[in-house]
């Protein structure tokens, strides 16, 4: 598979296993309504890249990247929202179908090189949206005397961290660009040469 490709599959999966721990970890401390609204964001995110990724690999069969996507999309959906409880999951499944079906129809009419872009910055909101945990959920240590320098130096490792991770992301998804669109020109020069030579 394009190295672009694997960067973004791997990076879903990664973001898929951090949510369904962080979920475990932090279910007891989350409202109902909340619970639902993570499992929704989570999945639709999730759901979108991975309908954007399917639509763009399988191009001209709009059939099985629906398929396909919709089939990952409500599997991540309820795996989302499964330790949140079933209500939960439903809601995952639902919004993961749904992303997935709308992320499969836009890969398959934008060109590669605007879905690289698109696909990084899906991505990027599917990583960003881990930090609704840390949002929506109370905070224990609230009123107690906490290390100031430990509450500025995490958030800013962890920023610095995702944004190296995400702009290497990004050179991946001009690199792939770049050669999709060499191929392309590649392709039309030798079809044109081909043309030339049957007249």
């Amino acid at each position: 598979m394009n190295p672009f490709y694997s960067y973004i599959s791997i990076s879903l999966l990664v973001v898929t296993v951090v949510i369904i721990i962080i979920s475990f970890l932090l279910k007891d401390r989350l409202l109902t309504m909340y619970k639902m609204v993570l499992s929704m964001t989570f999945a639709m995110n999730i759901g979108l890249t991975v309908g954007v990724m399917f639509g763009v690999l399988y191009q001209g069969n709009l059939f099985l990247s629906t398929v396909l996507s919709i089939f990952i999309g409500i599997t991540i959906g309820v795996l989302c929202g499964i330790c949140f409880g079933f209500v939960s999951s439903i809601e995952g499944a639902m919004a993961g179908l749904m992303g997935s079906m709308m992320g499969a129809m836009l890969g398959e009419m934008i060109s590669v090189p605007q879905a690289s872009t698109m696909l990084m910055i899906l991505l990027t909101f599917s990583v960003c949206s881990i930090l609704l945990f840390f949002v929506l959920s109370p905070n224990e240590n609230q009123g107690r005397n906490s290390n100031k320098i430990s509450l500025l130096l995490t958030p800013t490792l962890v920023m610095i961290a995702l944004g190296s991770y995400l702009l290497f992301g990004f050179e991946l998804s001009k690199d792939n660009a770049r050669t999709e669109n060499h191929s392309e020109q590649h392709h039309e020069g030798h079809h044109h040469d081909h043309l030339q030579r049957n007249h």
